[in-house]
């Protein structure tokens, strides 16, 4: 591409040259065209300095003649000049002359103004012809590169869609690919460690070593609760969403399926976002019975996604999901990923032509990633703030005054009312006064404000570089 873009800079300076040598001829000409008619004007002139030289010889001549007593026929000349009638039609026949020669002079002036000498002429004829070639051959030449760089445009936006679909059938793939199972690892949740672990799985197949490993870690791996699970009961202290007797059965849900479901979840949550919303126990719990009228399909699906979001704890959203629903996570933080990614996904949509999968924002890598990111951020300020409370001392009491202190601190930009919902988070307390509020220690607010939705709002060091 870069070598076609330098041809036709070439060729842009080539046309440009011979623009402006055409205008240099021109000009030169013109020139000429001046000089010939000075020339021209200057030839009239010197012919009638020669009339008027030859006539004064004849007058001269004449009274040469009249002096020395010339012979009868000059004598017969004098006398012709002498007669006033003669004079009088020379004078005429003069005048008639003077005016024909002007009329001529004029009608050639004004019928050469325009003309140049052959010669010039047949020269700057050839020179425009050279050019005229040039010019054609280039442009030629242009053509060509132009056809040629439409053919590389068209060969490049088809190894786009290529590489595009390639890059999601490999997402597909990843998503859909299962990876080898670190068997190694088993070793530390078996009793007796790595050696009865060897000697349990040693040349077992992979589903062999499942089953070993299910019937290790408990009851749970009994073929009877591979089909099925045990209802946890009705007692008030079995979250609603998982209140149900008897035997449930086993779906077998798919990963796509529960991050279905939890999207769907979100998505319903979103439309009481603006108002007062129940705890998201009881919340799912609704979910459920607003979409399955019997108890039975009810509490399948309730215990299947349980169970599925368990063994799904290694997806940063579904771990999201998990802590928020058993209140170990603010659900401040997904609302606020969430509106992030939004605006982000906004303006990369303005610029990009493709579109969102089924699944939401969950499953897309980007939000992975910038999960990812205001993980590391958040904890990387949660350490600022603990370390500005004195970490070493980890099980001293922490009073409101050194909190609002620390983060004044460490986040110079933050505003009182932002800073206030991060202290009645970090005291779990939203209604009393601040200074009310009784001291903790350190270690339960670094806990609490590290399952919170805390994020920097400015930098540390204002005006200056830290260095």
């Amino acid at each position: 591409m870069k070598c076609l873009l330098k041809e036709n800079g070439d060729l842009k300076e080539e046309n440009l040259k011979l623009t402006f040598e055409i205008s240099k001829l021109k000009k030169d000409l013109a020139k000429l065209k001046d000089d010939k008619f000075t020339d021209y004007l200057g030839l009239i002139r010197e012919r009638d300095a020669r009339y008027t030289l030859y006539f004064e010889n004849v007058a001269l001549q004449l009274k040469l003649k009249e002096l020395d007593g010339s012979s009868s026929q000059a004598n017969q000349v004098d006398d012709a000049y002498e007669d006033p009638v003669v004079l009088r039609i020379a004078l005429d026949r003069c005048r008639e002359q003077l005016s024909s020669t002007q009329r001529q002079l004029k009608n050639m002036t004004d019928e050469y103004a325009d003309t140049v000498p052959r010669r010039e002429h047949d020269l700057l004829e050839a020179r425009h012809g050279e050019l005229g070639k040039k010019l054609d051959a280039l442009t030629a030449e242009l053509d060509a590169l132009q056809t040629s760089h439409r053919r590389l445009i068209a060969q490049k936006k088809s190894l786009e869609e290529e590489l595009r679909e390639c890059k999601e059938k490999c997402m597909e793939l990843e998503r859909a690919g299962t990876p080898r199972p670190h068997w190694e690892t088993c070793a530390d949740f078996i009793g007796g460690g790595r050696d009865r672990w060897w000697q349990l799985a040693s040349g077992m197949s992979s589903r062999d070593k499942l089953r070993v490993l299910l019937k290790e870690l408990g009851p749970a791996a009994e073929s009877e609760h591979l089909e099925h699970f045990d209802g946890l009961g009705t007692d008030p202290s079995v979250p609603p969403y998982l209140r149900a007797a008897g035997r449930v059965r086993n779906l077998r849900l798919s990963r796509r399926e529960v991050c279905v479901v939890l999207h769907d979840v979100w998505r319903a949550r979103a439309r009481q976002r603006q108002r007062a919303r129940p705890a998201l126990q009881d919340f799912l719990a609704a979910y459920f019975e607003e979409r399955y009228q019997q108890a039975s399909v009810r509490a399948e699906w309730a215990y299947n996604v349980c169970a599925g979001v368990e063994q799904m704890l290694d997806e940063p959203h579904v771990k999201l999901f998990w802590g928020v629903l058993h209140g170990h996570l603010s659900e401040d933080i997904y609302w606020s990923h969430r509106d992030q990614c939004s605006a982000l996904k906004d303006q990369l949509y303005k610029m990009s032509k493709d579109g969102e999968n089924e699944e939401g924002f969950d499953r897309v890598e980007l939000a992975r990633e910038l999960y990812r990111q205001r993980q590391l951020a958040q904890d990387k300020y949660i350490r600022e703030v603990v370390a500005a409370l004195g970490a070493r001392a980890a099980a001293r009491a922490v009073s409101v005054e050194q909190l609002k202190r620390a983060f004044a601190i460490v986040d110079p930009a933050i505003n009182h009312i932002r800073m206030e919902r991060y202290i009645r988070w970090a005291f779990s307390d939203q209604t009393s006064e601040l200074s009310s509020i009784a001291p903790l220690p350190l270690r339960t607010i670094a806990a609490r404000l590290a399952a919170g939705d805390i994020e920097r709002v400015g930098p540390r060091y204002r005006g200056t570089r830290r260095r």
